[in-house]
């Protein structure tokens, strides 16, 4: 798509960028851009309800002194920071493609070097098909 475009990619060579979908229940073969964004915005749907519904339910009860079990639910907090956060992937993605010669190496890049060592449980660099 225009991303592609935007980078200098779209022919030949395929080059792809992989997200594990964690809190997604889609199977799709491959997901494109769109499809990332559609997934990013349920995402943060899905962490505003689950505060409004399940956390601040939960300090209700205890400030009324309602006895009830505490309920764990995961937190996508970390996933959506990543994605969207300040400097987070869609930021390096909007950065690369301003740049007059961006590329998709550059943003892989720019990527290792920002999430590497700041969030190494949720980024690692590719191990299969990876020259």
């Amino acid at each position: 798509g225009r991303v592609n475009e935007a980078l200098g990619g779209g022919g030949g060579e395929a080059r792809t960028i992989g997200l594990l979908d964690v809190f997604g229940f889609e199977s799709f073969e491959r997901n494109g851009f769109e499809q990332l964004c559609i997934n990013y915005a349920n995402e943060v749907l899905q962490g505003w309800f689950m505060d409004a519904l399940i956390k601040r339910e939960q300090a209700e009860y205890a400030r009324e002194g309602v006895v009830c079990d505490h309920i764990e639910y995961p937190s996508n907090a970390e996933q959506v920071s990543m994605l969207g956060g300040k400097g987070g992937i869609f930021a390096l993605l909007d950065e690369e493609c301003r740049i007059p010669r961006g590329s998709d190496e550059a943003l892989v890049e720019k990527m290792h070097a920002v999430f590497e060592k700041s969030r190494p449980g949720l980024y690692s660099r590719a191990r299969f098909g990876a020259g």
